[in-house]
């Protein structure tokens, strides 16, 4: 089947960074672990894609030119049929607040030796998890 899907679309071999905000519901109260879940695709069934988070929480009344502080990359094997979707998890070391907005820088490092995929990464869906 041929659909027509919006994705965030990282070019093979080359470094490309997207930036997104999440906003951490007011009423959530203690947050002891907050993940950057995504999922990707990609039009082939061998290789893979090296991806990096940075985050940076950003209370009401603050400036969003902040500093980011780094998850240490991951470099993800796709899975083998294509345009199947791999669910990649980050952890924040930092818990974040409630009613923090966070900052999400997603980075695709292309240009690493550890980046094998001979096409396009796709960013199709990107959410958070608290706990």
């Amino acid at each position: 089947t041929n659909i027509d899907l919006e994705v965030i679309e990282f070019l093979k071999d080359v470094d490309g960074k997207f930036y997104g905000l999440a906003h951490i519901p007011s009423n959530y109260g203690t947050v002891t672990t907050a993940k950057v879940i995504f999922d990707i695709i990609a039009n082939a069934t061998t290789g893979a894609t090296r991806l990096q988070v940075s985050t940076a929480p950003i209370a009401e009344g603050e400036t969003v030119n902040v500093s980011l502080t780094a998850i240490t990359g991951q470099t993800i094997t796709v899975p083998g049929t294509a345009y199947l979707i791999k669910r990649v998890t980050f952890t924040i070391a930092a818990a974040p607040v409630a009613d923090d907005i966070i900052l999400i820088e997603f980075f695709h490092e292309g240009t690493l030796a550890a980046d094998t995929l001979a096409v396009n990464t796709q960013l199709v869906n990107a959410y958070m998890e608290l706990t």
